[in-house]
């Protein structure tokens, strides 16, 4: 037969009594749809990084040719995690996004922390020294921020 709808044809030529008597086209293609052969022991792309997220693995890969730069990623809830954050310390970069409160390894007083609106809960890691934060409000502190202009 040319093709899967030839089986179901009212033409002489190429009608197949017994596929149309057991069922109809539509539902044979409907569970053609549904059907599904594959050795899911031996894939290939399932098993990138044990141990670790699929979202960390693809960071971490993607990100590697700039690792141990001093670079700063920023990612979405989607990719953030705990673990990806303490990988890409590991590598000397940093990380800046939201976190979901569900992720695994979050500390659970910064989970029930209520925050006002605008405001942030940050982590910082405390053996790295003074934290950006720290360095700005020190550059900060020696300028004003009232400028004198003429116009």
């Amino acid at each position: 037969m040319p093709n899967i709808q030839a089986y179901w044809s009212r033409e002489a030529m190429s009608k197949n009594s017994m596929a149309s008597k057991v069922m109809t086209r539509n539902r044979f293609e409907l569970l053609l749809r549904m059907l599904h052969f594959a050795d899911n022991q031996d894939n290939p792309g399932k098993n990138l990084d044990q141990g670790h997220t699929t979202p960390t693995s693809v960071v971490m890969s993607l990100f590697e040719p700039i690792l141990d730069s001093g670079r700063t990623l920023v990612t979405d809830n989607w990719y953030t995690s705990v673990d990806l954050a303490k990988r890409l310390m590991d590598r000397q970069t940093y990380l800046i996004g939201t976190l979901r409160k569900n992720r695994r390894g979050l500390p659970k007083d910064l989970v029930n922390k209520k925050l006002k609106c605008g405001e942030i809960a940050a982590l910082e890691n405390q053996d790295a020294g003074k934290s950006s934060a720290d360095i700005s409000d020190q550059m900060t502190a020696y300028q004003t921020p009232l400028r004198r202009t003429f116009k």
